[in-house]
């Protein structure tokens, strides 16, 4: 059987300006983005009438990840990274995927929680930014 896998080469990971309509950018040279998603809660329910233990779903939680860049100090969408991490703001982001995975876009908010910047002499200047999901993922649309 012929697989349907596609590469994630070509995704684009879009932060947003805040203005009223809001204009996404994408973030300049990304070269990897980590776990994307949400899991839920349970709810442990088990009452004395139960066999075993029984739950319900509770609330989603967006995960902590992180997205690397080749860092590039007067680029604007790495300087809205630290500004918004800086200034403890919430920004709206969109995760494009790529034309052979159906090019579907997740729209999120998520906080900047922080960011990395190894200083090694012999390696690229990187720089990694840890975002966590707030409120809920809508798409893939």
């Amino acid at each position: 059987m012929t697989t349907t896998a596609a590469l994630m080469a070509g995704s684009l990971f879009k932060i947003g300006d805040g203005a009223s309509p809001e204009v996404f950018t994408t973030t300049y040279e990304v070269t990897s983005i980590g776990d994307f998603g949400q899991e839920n809660d349970l709810v442990e329910v088990t009452h004395m009438q139960s066999t075993a233990k029984e739950y319900i779903y509770g609330l989603a939680d967006g995960v902590e990840f992180p997205i690397t860049v080749n860092y590039a100090p007067a680029n604007a969408t790495h300087v809205s990274y630290l500004a918004a991490q800086a200034a403890r703001t919430t920004k709206n982001f969109k995760f494009v995927l790529p034309t052979g995975m159906g090019g579907l876009t997740f729209s999120f908010s998520a906080l900047i929680k922080g960011w990395r910047l190894p200083a090694d002499p012999n390696a690229a200047g990187v720089m990694t930014f840890n975002l966590k999901l707030s409120g809920a993922i809508t798409g893939p649309a």
